[in-house]
């Protein structure tokens, strides 16, 4: 059907067409409207037009102006594909393109990042013409920004190829062959079992591999191995090993968070800089903080907490500024190792207790060793 040439979509055609020639401002595509098309529209109109096309239909802005009469405009002339302009596409689900492409950005993943970067890019020229509009949501991707809460490691290098033979393996949960060394320079050593998942640690990836079972009795042992330490990877026919009851989010939790025990009541006195940090994003559950008398820099807390490793190194990078009271058991480990790691600096070359000496282990394990 012809389009009619005197309905906005019809000058919106000719726009673009004037701007496949190169970059122009709303006063010059005024000009070239009526000069070429015979239409005749004031500066203010085909402005507004520019700006409700804006990331819509290729166009968009070219640079920053000092005023907006001098915008300049321009077109994308490449090919689109089905994800550069999705159908019913709102600003909630821009937004939440948005969101993925940061929590993506540590990933990188060159095939995934390329197929999704029409999306991201269609929905960034989404929120930047709404936010103009001042909307809560269209303004949300430039007004707020998220911070990791502790160092993040650099990306290790991996190759493409290898880790695009990773991610069909564990689509398919197959049975590889894996070239794997445990440290840089250590012999390769090489190993069977099935390909599972990948979780990133921060910016490094790492496979969960469930070892193929020698015999009918012997435990499932699923490991996460560093993919920067996996030298090769080979499909296996001859062996196939069932995968029924694996849930990565599970083992993930497991293995990163690593836990050491039961939940717990945690006591300690604070400083009154950690009493701020925790204040309203809590430690852990039932959080209750109380003033002490005669030290109004001193609060006394009480809070249930997870018993892992991650809630040990948030205490100790925070050692200086509050005093652990109970439980014994706990007490009595935490300030084990910091005494451990003080007792380093007297030390020529460092020296690490044996893994059987670990410092914190069950309440239970404990007290065996203190009674002992």
């Amino acid at each position: 059907m012809p389009m009619n040439k005197s309905s906005i979509l019809w000058r919106i055609e000719c726009i673009k067409r004037i701007l496949e020639h190169g970059p122009m401002s709303a006063r010059e595509i005024t000009e070239k409207l009526y000069h070429d098309y015979g239409i005749e529209k004031n500066e203010r109109t085909i402005i507004r037009d520019l700006n409700d096309s804006l990331g819509k239909n290729g166009i968009r802005k070219h640079g920053e102006p000092a005023h907006r009469t001098k915008q300049m405009w321009t077109v994308s002339t490449e090919k689109r594909d089905r994800t550069r302009q999705p159908p019913d596409f709102n600003e909630p689900a821009a937004l939440a393109t948005l969101l993925a492409e940061r929590h993506l950005e540590g990933i990188r993943h060159p095939q995934l990042m390329t197929k999704l970067e029409p999306l991201f890019k269609y929905a960034h020229e989404m929120l930047e013409h709404n936010a103009e509009n001042r909307g809560l949501i269209a303004n949300w991707n430039r007004s707020v920004e998220y911070t990791p809460s502790d160092h993040q490691l650099q990306a290790p290098k991996i190759e493409p190829k290898l880790f695009e033979q990773l991610l069909r393996d564990v689509f398919n949960r197959s049975v590889i062959d894996i070239t794997y060394v445990r440290h840089q320079g250590d012999e390769p050593i090489k190993r069977r079992g099935n390909a599972l998942g990948i979780v990133y640690r921060g910016r490094v990836p790492y496979l969960a591999f469930r070892y193929l079972k020698r015999n009918p009795d012997d435990k499932d042992f699923t490991a996460f191995l560093p993919i920067s330490r996996i030298l090769g990877v080979q499909g296996v026919v001859s062996d196939s090993q069932e995968v029924k009851d694996f849930n990565l989010a599970e083992a993930k939790e497991k293995q990163f968070n690593m836990t050491i025990g039961d939940d717990f009541t945690l006591e300690m006195q604070i400083f009154d800089s950690v009493r701020r940090e925790i204040q309203d994003a809590h430690l852990g559950k039932n959080q209750v903080i109380r003033p002490i008398e005669g030290h109004p820099t001193i609060f006394l807390l009480q809070v249930d907490v997870p018993y892992n490793q991650n809630l040990v190194n948030w205490l100790i990078a925070r050692s200086p500024y509050l005093k652990v009271l109970g439980p014994k058991p706990f007490r009595r480990m935490f300030y084990r190792d910091i005494k451990r790691a003080a007792a380093i600096d007297d030390a020529e070359f460092l020296t690490v207790p044996p893994r059987e000496e670990k410092t914190f282990v069950s309440f239970e394990e404990e007290e065996k060793r203190h009674s002992s």
